[in-house]
């Protein structure tokens, strides 16, 4: 990527306009990826929560709800035959 091409009155050129769209595109993105983490608890853990719900009579689903709580899952399942 290109960020500043000059010419030879060294004035920045317009090839560089490109470059800035994706630039701009890309903390798009980024911002609706941070939307989305900031608003996860309410709006999609709920949802998510449901959907394991519906699914724990037929699988086996763990939720763990802190570091500890996976440290001990992942002990328990290391020292199972």
């Amino acid at each position: 990527m290109t960020f500043a091409n000059k010419n030879e009155c060294g004035q920045l050129s317009h090839s560089t306009q490109g470059d800035r769209h994706r630039l701009r595109r890309i903390r798009e993105i980024d911002l609706a990826f941070l939307k989305w983490i900031w608003h996860f608890r309410k709006r999609n853990r709920p949802k998510l929560l449901d959907k394991l719900e519906r699914i724990r009579h037929s699988q086996d689903v763990v939720v763990f709800r802190t570091p500890r709580e996976v440290r001990a899952y992942l002990k328990a399942v290391d020292a199972s035959p």
